[in-house]
Protein backbone atom coordinates (compact mmCIF):
# COMPACT_ATOMS: atom_id res chain seq x y z
CA UNK A 1 0.00 0.00 0.00
CA UNK A 2 1.33 3.39 -0.88
CA UNK A 3 1.00 6.84 0.89
CA UNK A 4 -0.93 8.88 -1.50
CA UNK A 5 -0.67 11.84 1.32
CA UNK A 6 -3.78 11.04 3.59
CA UNK A 7 -3.90 10.79 7.23
CA UNK A 8 -3.76 7.59 8.53
CA UNK A 9 -5.62 6.45 11.75
CA UNK A 10 -4.97 3.17 13.30
CA UNK A 11 -7.89 1.45 15.01
CA UNK A 12 -6.39 1.70 18.14
CA UNK A 13 -6.07 5.78 17.69
CA UNK A 14 -9.73 5.31 17.22
CA UNK A 15 -10.41 2.67 19.94
CA UNK A 16 -8.36 5.56 22.32
CA UNK A 17 -10.87 8.10 21.04
CA UNK A 18 -13.99 6.08 21.73
CA UNK A 19 -12.73 5.58 25.26
CA UNK A 20 -12.27 9.11 25.64
CA UNK A 21 -15.44 10.17 24.81
CA UNK A 22 -17.08 7.58 26.80
CA UNK A 23 -15.09 9.44 29.78
CA UNK A 24 -16.15 12.89 29.38
CA UNK A 25 -19.83 11.63 28.24
CA UNK A 26 -19.64 10.13 31.88
CA UNK A 27 -18.45 13.38 33.39
CA UNK A 28 -21.11 15.01 31.56
CA UNK A 29 -23.89 12.70 32.41
CA UNK A 30 -22.32 13.13 36.28
CA UNK A 31 -22.63 16.94 36.10
CA UNK A 32 -25.83 16.22 34.56
CA UNK A 33 -27.62 14.14 37.47
CA UNK A 34 -26.30 16.85 39.97
CA UNK A 35 -27.89 19.72 37.92
CA UNK A 36 -31.28 17.97 37.74
CA UNK A 37 -30.98 17.43 41.58
CA UNK A 38 -29.97 20.72 42.11
CA UNK A 39 -32.93 22.47 39.98
CA UNK A 40 -35.51 19.41 41.31
CA UNK A 41 -34.53 20.72 45.07
CA UNK A 42 -34.99 24.34 43.37
CA UNK A 43 -38.36 23.79 42.24
CA UNK A 44 -39.35 22.25 45.58
CA UNK A 45 -38.55 25.45 47.05
CA UNK A 46 -40.59 27.31 44.46
CA UNK A 47 -43.57 25.06 44.63
CA UNK A 48 -43.42 25.53 48.67
CA UNK A 49 -43.59 29.31 48.21
CA UNK A 50 -46.12 29.12 45.65
CA UNK A 51 -48.56 27.24 48.08
CA UNK A 52 -47.78 30.29 50.87
CA UNK A 53 -48.73 32.47 48.78
CA UNK A 54 -52.07 30.76 47.61
CA UNK A 55 -52.63 30.46 50.97
CA UNK A 56 -52.06 33.95 51.95
CA UNK A 57 -54.26 34.81 49.36
CA UNK A 58 -56.62 33.03 50.48
CA UNK A 59 -56.13 34.87 54.12
CA UNK A 60 -56.18 38.38 52.48
CA UNK A 61 -60.15 37.38 51.02
CA UNK A 62 -60.72 36.95 54.66
CA UNK A 63 -59.00 39.76 55.89
CA UNK A 64 -60.82 42.05 53.47
CA UNK A 65 -64.29 41.15 54.36
CA UNK A 66 -63.45 41.45 58.65
CA UNK A 67 -61.67 45.20 57.48
CA UNK A 68 -64.68 46.15 55.45
CA UNK A 69 -67.09 44.81 58.22
CA UNK A 70 -64.51 47.13 60.34
CA UNK A 71 -64.78 50.26 58.66
CA UNK A 72 -68.49 49.86 57.99
CA UNK A 73 -68.95 49.76 62.08
CA UNK A 74 -66.78 52.50 62.60
CA UNK A 75 -68.55 54.60 59.84
CA UNK A 76 -71.68 53.78 61.94
CA UNK A 77 -70.51 55.22 64.82
CA UNK A 78 -68.96 58.07 63.21
CA UNK A 79 -72.81 59.17 61.90
CA UNK A 80 -73.71 58.31 65.01
CA UNK A 81 -71.90 60.53 66.81
CA UNK A 82 -72.34 63.54 64.54
CA UNK A 83 -76.08 63.00 65.41
CA UNK A 84 -75.32 63.12 68.78
CA UNK A 85 -73.15 66.40 68.53
CA UNK A 86 -75.46 67.74 66.45
CA UNK A 87 -78.43 67.25 69.37
CA UNK A 88 -75.90 68.93 71.76
CA UNK A 89 -76.47 72.22 73.18
CA UNK A 90 -73.96 74.97 71.98
CA UNK A 91 -72.39 77.17 75.30
CA UNK A 92 -74.67 80.44 74.50
CA UNK A 93 -77.59 78.31 74.32
CA UNK A 94 -77.17 76.99 77.77
CA UNK A 95 -75.89 80.02 78.94
CA UNK A 96 -79.57 81.57 77.46
CA UNK A 97 -81.61 78.35 79.30
CA UNK A 98 -79.64 79.45 82.83
CA UNK A 99 -80.57 83.02 81.67
CA UNK A 100 -83.97 82.05 81.95
CA UNK A 101 -84.36 80.14 84.86
CA UNK A 102 -82.48 83.01 86.96
CA UNK A 103 -85.24 85.25 85.49
CA UNK A 104 -87.96 83.23 86.20
CA UNK A 105 -87.06 82.90 89.03
CA UNK A 106 -86.53 86.10 90.51
CA UNK A 107 -90.29 87.32 88.87
CA UNK A 108 -91.98 84.25 90.57
CA UNK A 109 -90.15 85.70 93.53
CA UNK A 110 -91.06 89.43 92.98
CA UNK A 111 -94.64 88.18 92.25
CA UNK A 112 -94.81 86.39 95.37
CA UNK A 113 -93.32 89.53 97.29
CA UNK A 114 -95.55 91.59 95.42
CA UNK A 115 -99.03 89.36 96.91
CA UNK A 116 -97.68 89.26 100.10
CA UNK A 117 -97.20 93.15 100.36
CA UNK A 118 -100.74 93.36 99.08
CA UNK A 119 -101.90 90.97 101.40
CA UNK A 120 -100.37 92.90 104.44
CA UNK A 121 -101.94 96.09 103.43
CA UNK A 122 -105.30 94.47 103.42
CA UNK A 123 -107.25 95.07 107.13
Amino acid sequence: MTNQGGVFVSQEQIYDEVLGLKEGFGEVKALLEQHIALETQRNEGVEVRLENHGTRLSDQGTQIVALDSRVTRLEKNADTQEKRDARKATWPQIIGVITGIIAAGVTVGGVLWALATIVSRIP
